[in-house]
């Protein structure tokens, strides 16, 4: 119903960028999370959640979330932080 031109606006991003997304969403098919992260300049990261759809996978996978967003951010931010 909503159409989002992401993929047009991936190539103006020069910035890191995680891309987060839940195997089994019924709402934005997992392909669709890996095509725009093929698309997007580097430096990205991409983190797959094994379990929950769209709306639950960060409470069920809150683990792998966590350390997948730490692992992404830690060489962003000044040391001690």
């Amino acid at each position: 119903r909503h159409k989002f031109d992401n993929e047009g606006k991936l190539p103006d991003i020069h910035a890191p960028i995680l891309f987060v997304h839940a195997r089994d969403d019924e709402l934005v098919p997992y392909e669709h999370g890996r095509h725009l992260y093929e698309a997007a300049n580097p430096p990205r990261e991409f983190l797959a959640l094994e379990a929950g759809g769209h709306n639950e996978a960060f409470y069920i996978c809150d683990r792998t979330y966590a350390q997948g967003l730490r692992r992404f951010l830690d060489p962003l931010l000044p040391p001690g932080k």
